[in-house]
């Protein structure tokens, strides 16, 4: 009679996994934290009043003067108006894996709640999308035509065009500062992030302190200098190393590298001018927390939120359950001229 062996009785021994679900993918969306959340205070949509330069001006007068009807001269104020952009991962599951999953003893953990699990990845891809908009989206999907966010290389800010329906060859200083190299990669050099630096603080007197860029960009910084001749800000900054910075920073500014930031470039802007936007009633004010990374990097806002995200479950029509999962959302970069994109940057 044959002895016993593993592979005779493998498929009745009960299976159990580790507790968790072993993810594979990079699902961060850093910039939600690198960039102020505030809820809208404008009503319908994304507004904000600006104002350029018009015709007022000093006038060297005779002693004793009249002023002259000339002299009476104004600054030039409108309105931008963006629109929300809309987004949602709905997710469906059936009542039968809700239930069998479960009661599998064994399972993992995650994968036992999974109507949990589901809603979670709901959420993930949410931010995931968001955070790939902040630079690439265009107001408008280009396979859907519903709204998205107008992201900083696409639209937000260019040095040329139309941005929240002010025209950029109307308006002069509604332009954001590209600093290009007409499509050839170059390598990333301290004075690239100078002339950044410098054609922010001309443009609008605020200097920047937030940089986000790839991870490869980021690498390429690194190796601009030796450790101790990096820029490094002592006390509380080190906070922002969860935002992905890995401990380096340029002009006291951190350099946030992001897997969703667009191949080859960089993005430096004052945070005090840019922000994400959400409906006030998306969700009550009062429970919404506040973010004390902002607290403690000591940044120029009154308050910082988190993104609301909804889970609404939705009518059961059979057997399963359904949700709908989703958040209104634009950017709001209040003053272009505050932002600089770095672009053809060598990342290899």
């Amino acid at each position: 009679m044959a002895f016993e062996t593993f592979s005779t009785i493998t498929a009745t021994l009960s299976q159990i996994y580790t507790a968790l679900l072993a993810d594979q993918r990079n699902m961060d969306a850093i910039e939600l934290g690198a960039i102020p959340v505030v809820p809208n205070d404008s009503g319908k949509n994304v507004a904000w009043g600006v104002r350029f330069d018009g015709t007022k001006a000093v006038t060297y007068f005779a002693e004793g003067s009249d002023v002259q009807t000339s002299e009476y001269n104004k600054t030039t104020k409108t309105s931008a108006v963006l629109n929300f952009g809309n987004y949602r991962s709905p997710a469906e599951i059936s009542d039968l894996a809700a239930i069998l999953a479960a009661d599998a003893t064994g399972s993992p953990d995650e994968l036992r709640q999974l109507v949990d699990v589901e809603l979670r990845d709901s959420l993930l891809q949410i931010t995931k999308q968001i955070a790939i908009d902040l630079y690439v989206g265009t107001g408008t999907d280009s396979i859907s035509g519903n709204p998205n966010i107008v992201g900083f290389d696409g639209g937000a800010a260019l040095a040329t065009g139309t941005y929240a329906g002010l025209d950029r060859g109307t308006y002069s200083q509604w332009a954001g500062n590209v600093i290009g190299n007409s499509g050839v990669a170059r390598p990333l050099t301290d004075d690239l992030l100078r002339q950044a630096e410098v054609a922010i603080f001309n443009a609008g007197g605020n200097p920047p302190n937030m940089i986000l860029t790839t991870a490869n960009v980021h690498r390429k910084y690194a190796g601009l200098f030796t450790p101790i001749q990096r820029v490094m800000t002592p006390g509380t900054m080190p906070t922002v190393l969860s935002m992905g910075t890995n401990d380096l920073f340029w002009s006291n500014m951190p350099i946030v590298r992001s897997a969703r930031a667009p191949s080859g470039l960089l993005f430096m802007f004052n945070t005090a001018e840019v922000e994400l936007v959400f409906p006030r009633t998306l969700i009550p004010v009062a429970s919404v927390p506040t973010n004390p990374y902002v607290q403690r990097m000591g940044l120029d806002l009154k308050r910082q939120y988190t993104l609301p995200i909804v889970v609404q479950p939705l009518a059961q029509t059979g057997n399963n359950l359904k949700y709908n999962v989703y958040t209104y959302v634009q950017l709001r970069v209040k003053r272009p001229n505050a932002v600089a994109i770095i672009s053809d940057i060598s990342e290899s």
